[in-house]
């Protein structure tokens, strides 16, 4: 019995936090999908852009070799990046990117707009404290 009690004293105060994890799932599908669009650009050599339509971010992949030539196109991924419990953080976008679109180019460095680089650090964060960061030079998200 004491057990038990214990048990519920540490457990349920994690009960009321499920939010906190949400944005952590919700931040580690998100850094998921920029790495892909900056692994794929590299890999295929094709512009890669990441739009946010909200909240969602959809991969949309290109048959241009620049950023300035890339359009939209008809194969996204994901579909939905939702967070577990169903409602979805949104993200806040700052350092240098803007709210539409974050596109990498053949050698996977990240365009804020589609004929300017990213000049700093770019950041996404989700939640209270969940950040992710956008290296400007080499497109590297961590």
């Amino acid at each position: 019995m004491i057990l038990i009690g214990i048990m519920a004293a540490v457990a349920l105060p994690r009960f009321d936090s499920i939010g906190s994890f949400d944005a952590t799932g919700y931040s580690d599908q998100l850094r998921s999908v920029l790495r892909f669009a900056q692994k794929s650009a590299l890999a295929q050599r094709r512009a890669m852009i990441v739009t946010f339509d909200g909240a969602l971010p959809a991969v949309t992949f290109t048959s241009a070799l620049k950023c300035s030539d890339a359009v939209a196109g008809n194969l996204t991924f994901p579909a939905t990046l939702r967070a577990r419990g169903g409602s979805t953080p949104s993200p806040v976008i700052g350092g240098g990117l803007t709210d539409e679109w974050i596109c990498f180019d053949t050698m996977g460095k990240p365009y804020s707009s589609a004929s300017t680089a990213l000049a700093a650090t770019g950041t996404i964060t989700v939640g209270d404290a969940t950040r992710i960061l956008i290296e400007p030079e080499t497109g590297y998200v961590h």
